[in-house]
């Protein structure tokens, strides 16, 4: 279940920008999420060893998988993030980055058949600081083969961050992130235990599920959702549900509530022991609309901007997580 927080916390996620507001408006805050991943495409198999089985095991090439998108994965998200170095002192954004994808781009590079220095960029801008010490670009934890961390138990859920902080840590220079993007962007209470012993502090969650998780929630057939489970539904109504324009939004949103981050938490019944990390929530419709192409697929002032009537308390400003796949789609 999300209950509301007393006290949010927003250290440890980096904000790209402060929507334009009036003087007296409590701004919105932005920030982009882009996630890199491509699988083992045969087990026991490194990529180059595929790839030399001449289509007998897959119908396409599965080098060329990873060569037609150099850019996300090499020096398109250190690009973006450049361009508000000089204007913003606390820009920034969040890129998740398997380890199965590291280690094809490390085979394919050993072979000549990627630049040797892919991750060079991504090691330049792992290591800018933001001016409250935060990073410009955030290499969040992620789980080493996508694993769908609701369904496996909690030493998987922890091996699979350990090879991941490894992998990780080697290749960008620096420091494992406290925040993850679970992969799918998938979240179950189950995973906080191992989240919380393996030091995330913060991880993001599909805002519908923060809408799904209250009272009077106003579930409609369009939102590609099942209804929710009504012994789920443990928060007050927010009476504060937005029937979004301007984008895909079959279903009303949570205008205030759903894009705040909150404490979840998790006891084990077995020992009473309660487990805490930050739910920080990702904007599911507007994520859907930006990764369709930015600016224009998504208009950022008149989509965002129909928030501001529900940003009412500094302390706790809006956060709109734009997050969505980096190396597909738009």
């Amino acid at each position: 279940m999300f209950r509301k927080c007393i006290s949010l916390l927003f250290v440890a996620v980096v904000l790209l920008f402060a929507a334009p507001v009036a003087s007296d408006q409590v701004p919105i805050y932005i920030s982009f999420h882009w996630h890199m991943h491509q699988p083992i495409y045969w087990p026991y198999e490194n990529i180059m060893q595929t790839e030399a089985s001449g289509g007998t095991k897959y119908s396409f090439s599965v080098v060329d998988v990873h060569t037609s998108r150099t850019g996300p994965y090499t020096s398109w998200p250190r690009n973006a993030v450049s361009l508000g170095l000089a204007s913003n002192p606390n820009g920034g954004a969040q890129v998740s980055f398997s380890g199965s994808l590291i280690e094809n781009l490390n085979n394919l590079a050993a072979a000549g058949r990627f630049s040797a220095n892919w991750a060079n960029s991504y090691r330049e801008a792992a290591g800018w600081k933001t001016a409250r010490n935060n990073p410009r670009l955030d290499m969040v934890a992620f789980g080493y083969h996508h694993p769908l961390m609701g369904l496996i138990d909690g030493h998987s859920i922890r091996k699979q961050i350990q090879m991941h902080r490894q992998i990780a840590e080697s290749t960008w220079g620096v420091s494992y992130s406290k925040g993850m993007f679970p992969p799918e962007n998938a979240f179950s209470p189950r995973m906080i235990p191992a989240l919380a012993q393996e030091g995330i502090q913060w991880v993001m969650v599909d805002n519908i599920h923060f809408d799904r998780a209250c009272d009077g929630y106003p579930w409609v057939k369009g939102s590609n959702l099942f209804p929710p489970n009504k012994a789920d539904q443990r928060n007050s109504n927010p009476s504060d549900w937005l029937q979004r324009s301007g984008m895909w939004a079959p279903s009303q949103v949570s205008a205030g509530f759903g894009y705040r981050p909150h404490f979840v938490a998790y006891t084990d019944p077995a020992t009473g022991q309660k487990y805490r990390v930050v739910a920080v929530p990702t904007a599911r419709y507007e994520g859907n609309e930006d990764g369709r192409g930015g600016f224009g697929a998504l208009n950022y002032e008149s989509v965002i901007s129909q928030l501001l009537p529900y940003n009412t308390d500094p302390a706790h400003p809006i956060l709109v997580v734009l997050h969505h796949d980096g190396d597909n789609y738009g």
